[in-house]
């Protein structure tokens, strides 16, 4: 928290009284350096870090360690989990993370491909039952804001321009189940329900 980033984003967060997170380079007291994903309260108060799981291979030789565990916080609007960059390559990221209980993916990346922004982030958030809000770095690409069936419902494409949503948490989608008989059911809850993981080797 003492780092600048962190001392930026605690500045806006007491400003606008809001939550802020921050994508960067975390080095802990034993000098290990992990990239990072921090959080702050709405009075600025550090409430934690992800370190991304998934690293690169010139991330790995740069020296830095990955995560061990897909953390999911507790704000006063929800439970926030957050993937970085490369962890979007990995299914199984977006998927631990709901069932770690997230109810929001907040997703920070420094570039991609439009065929990933186009189809792989909707898949993510269908595959969860949860809304995706992304942020990439990378010149005209549009940081978006998908609804938990995988609909763009935010987008922002100039740089520094502000993309936002209103997002009920407590909300759950509604669709046509086969597995539930001739109803409606909730596929945050049936994808849990109705998992394998005993044949997830």
């Amino acid at each position: 928290p003492e780092g600048p980033t962190s001392q930026l984003l605690i500045r806006y967060a007491k400003a606008h009284h809001c939550y802020m997170a921050g994508g960067l380079q975390e080095r802990t007291k034993d000098g290990v350096v992990y990239n990072a994903v921090v959080l702050f309260d709405r009075d600025g108060v550090y409430q934690g870090s992800y370190h991304k799981v998934h690293l690169t291979t010139g991330e790995f030789l740069g020296g830095m360690r990955a995560g061990s565990e897909f953390k999911v916080f507790s704000t006063d609007f929800g439970k926030v989990g957050f993937c970085v960059c490369w962890d979007n390559f990995f299914p199984e990221t977006t998927r631990q993370l709901q069932l770690n209980g997230a109810e929001l993916l907040i997703f920070p990346l420094a570039c991609t491909t439009d065929d990933r922004i186009e189809h792989v982030f909707r898949t993510r958030a269908l595959d969860t039952g949860l809304p995706i809000a992304f942020q990439i770095r990378q010149g005209k690409q549009p940081n978006r804001i998908y609804d938990g069936y995988g609909k763009t419902i935010a987008e922002a494409r100039e740089v520094n321009e502000p993309c936002w949503a209103d997002i009920d948490l407590s909300a759950r989608a509604r669709v046509w189940w086969l597995s539930v008989g001739a109803a409606f059911g909730d596929p945050y809850q049936l994808y849990n329900a109705e998992r394998r993981p005993e044949l997830y080797k």
